[in-house]
């Protein structure tokens, strides 16, 4: 049975999820886990005084379940094992991850996967601002990987994309792969303002609707009209 952490009653302000890592609690006992200390807000208290944890980490597996919508950078800095959240956490989830498997059954918040160098994200719902991208006062966003989108994203998708594959089977909004250097962003559906301003190198493939307006940089033109497999 994988280690399932349950939510035990709606987080009073943020959690930070980021030392909740499939790799840190292998070797870990289950009170051992329930002792590890999680910022609530700015105060460190007791993992097992929030989250009802059962279970066991042996197999890699980590599932988040309950009201986690003030749940915060999970998966940041993952390297291997999966992470399964069932619900809809908050920002900086799957930040500067290098491996393993975050999938996400909700919707996700802002900087998901934000400078993310290697493994698989996947989210069912929408994500919002800076999806692939980088912190401020830094050029470098995606690095690797793969980030999968079924429903739509903000702005900024993909802004600073240097490797990669981001995925948004939706829409997304203004200053899509901004910046852009190498890489894929696949959207599928209608685009916002300023998609690939200042692009150099790598990949845009936008499928908008032919009826309506793309309100591109300038630089672009309507080419290939279909569907990729990856969008199914």
């Amino acid at each position: 049975m994988p280690l399932t952490l349950e939510a035990l009653d709606k987080f009073s302000t943020r959690v930070d999820a980021s030392p909740l890592l499939p790799e840190l609690l292998a070797n870990l006992s289950l009170a051992q886990i329930q002792e590890a200390p999680l910022l609530l807000g700015n105060r460190a208290v007791p993992a097992g005084q929030i989250f009802n944890i059962t279970g066991s980490s042996e197999d890699g597996v980590l599932q988040f379940t309950g009201d986690l919508t003030r749940l915060q950078r999970v998966g940041r800095a993952m390297n291997r094992g999966r992470i399964e959240v069932h619900g809809s956490p908050s920002h900086e989830c799957g930040a500067e991850m290098s491996g393993g498997t975050l999938v996400i059954l909700g919707d996700a918040g802002h900087a998901l996967g934000i400078q993310q160098r290697g493994g698989t994200i996947c989210v069912s719902g929408s994500v919002g601002d800076n999806l692939g991208g980088c912190y401020p006062g830094s050029l470098r966003g995606q690095r690797g990987g793969t980030i999968l989108v079924a429903g739509n994203a903000g702005d900024g998708a993909g802004q600073y994309q240097r490797r990669g594959l981001i995925v948004v089977a939706g829409r997304a909004g203004d200053e899509a792969a901004l910046a852009q250097r190498a890489g894929t962003l696949v959207i599928g559906g209608q685009v916002g303002a300023r998609c690939a301003y200042d692009q150099r190198r790598g990949t845009v493939v936008v499928l908008a609707e032919l009826e309506k307006e793309w309100r591109d940089s300038g630089r672009f033109h309507h080419g290939y009209c279909g569907r990729p497999v990856v969008l199914e």
